[in-house]
């Protein structure tokens, strides 16, 4: 039984509306207007567990436009799309804190096959003032220019983070509280920053003491996580005995996941 169907007594208009909108979504239906006038989908971007996002022309412009993913039925959409509702605001506040976010996030009303509906509008990747190593989609990473050396070991790896230490450090210090997926990577000034996306659910309160050590932990191999998977291809290949090597081990001291995480503690209690 299709979403659009009203399967439940007492079902609302509303619901039942966008139970079409997301299976006319799942049809391959993308009829997208803004103010009246049709909005051109060029490509796919990607997609996640909650959004789908398009290459779009929107008022002269191409923009990334994130839609609702079809694969949940509407009271589960609605739950996560009010989380997404919160990225602008959250993405202003990390932004203010010198992190690298997306230049564009904000909510546009559109209406999607024939149903009003409040979309997130951002910058696409490849306009952005930095490379993004995707780590969500290994496959769309394109290169401007490696920053990575011919080889990597302990000491080139640790100076190659040193910029994503900061920013680590600058999120625990501010109470950032963010899950693995609001983490990538990018590439500032030939140096690697953090680069936090899907930020709805970020929430922002400080860190008591004893979670300093687990929280350095977590964000630091989500983000070695998100480095990797952001590689392409050839440069994941050429790395890939370091990295599968030294890179994720918690549990023995001369990992990287262990020293860049020693190394976030001592900037945080500094």
């Amino acid at each position: 039984m299709s979403d659009s169907q009203p399967h439940e007594q007492g079902i609302s208009l509303q619901d039942q509306a966008l139970g079409e909108m997301l299976q006319g979504m799942r049809d391959g239906k993308h009829d997208i207007k803004v103010n009246g006038e049709p909005v051109e989908v060029i490509r796919p971007l990607g997609a996640g567990g909650t959004k789908k996002v398009f290459d779009v022309a929107l008022g002269g412009n191409r923009v990334a436009l994130a839609l609702p993913n079809d694969v949940d039925g509407v009271i589960r959409m609605k739950q996560k799309w009010e989380n997404i509702m919160h990225e602008p605001e959250n993405t202003n506040r990390v932004r203010a804190l010198g992190i690298p976010t997306n230049t564009v996030c904000e909510t546009v009303p559109i209406t999607l096959n024939g149903v009003p509906f409040d979309a997130l509008r951002l910058t696409r990747y490849e306009d952005l003032p930095f490379q993004v190593l995707d780590g969500k989609n290994r496959l769309s990473t394109e290169y401007a220019g490696s920053v990575l050396p011919e080889q990597l070991d302990s000491e080139s790896f640790q100076a190659l983070f040193g910029g994503i230490v900061t920013d680590t450090a600058t999120l625990i210090s501010n109470g950032v509280h963010l899950g693995r997926d609001s983490f990538n990577v990018c590439v500032v000034d030939n140096g690697l920053r953090l680069f936090l996306n899907d930020l709805g659910s970020a929430r922002f309160e400080p860190f008591e003491p004893g979670e300093i050590d687990h929280v350095s932990q977590q964000y630091t191999i989500s983000t070695l996580d998100a480095f990797v998977n952001g590689l392409n291809e050839e440069e994941y290949q050429r790395h890939k005995g370091f990295l599968d090597g030294k890179a994720f081990e918690f549990n023995n001291p001369d990992k990287m996941s262990v020293i860049l995480a020693r190394a976030v503690r001592q900037k945080v209690t500094e």
